[in-house]
């Protein structure tokens, strides 16, 4: 198996046209091709490549997030002074810890800190790995990270992993 790559540091230099003429070529050239878009923040090689056949799609939980049960809580406010992200805000009548899971990080440290366990590390949907056949005839795999995700490392691993799988 042979693994092209295209990549450049720089937004709009052509990767996503490069990358999806190489992949028609080579599958009209005979080559068995399976095309794998890598930038999970913003994937556009299903626009070129457009996906006629999904074949499975998967949810991809590869980070965790901070939830505070309520009724545990007794309002004391350590989890706000440690949380090094302002993920916490009060919310409510009684103005209960609440995590705002776009500025959780996961790290935990509101957990440690809270002498009534009452905030629990949860394991949260990082995004979603797509499987398919485009509309040429050859695989497809692109993936998304969800909203104010970071963790784009893991999910470029799981898609090549998934694109190796296929080519065997």
């Amino acid at each position: 198996m042979k693994e092209i790559v295209v990549v450049s540091g720089k937004g709009g230099s052509g990767k996503t046209t490069l990358a999806a003429s190489l992949a028609y070529m080579l599958h009209q050239e005979g080559f068995r091709v399976v095309a794998a878009d890598t930038d999970v923040d913003t994937p556009t090689l299903h626009f070129m490549l457009p996906i006629k056949k999904r074949e499975k799609k998967f949810e991809i939980y590869m980070s965790r997030k901070a939830y505070v049960d309520e009724a545990k809580c007794d309002s004391c406010y350590k989890c706000l002074d440690v949380c090094p992200y302002g993920a916490i805000e009060l919310q409510g009548e009684g103005l209960k810890p609440k995590v705002n899971s776009f500025y959780c990080e996961g790290c935990g440290a509101c957990a440690l800190a809270c002498p009534r366990s009452a905030i629990e590390m949860r394991e949260a949907r990082t995004g979603f790995m797509l499987v398919g056949e485009c509309e040429f005839g050859f695989p497809i795999i692109t993936a998304q990270l969800e909203v104010g995700e970071h963790n784009t490392g893991p999910l470029v691993h799981e898609i090549r992993d998934k694109a190796a799988e296929i080519a065997k």
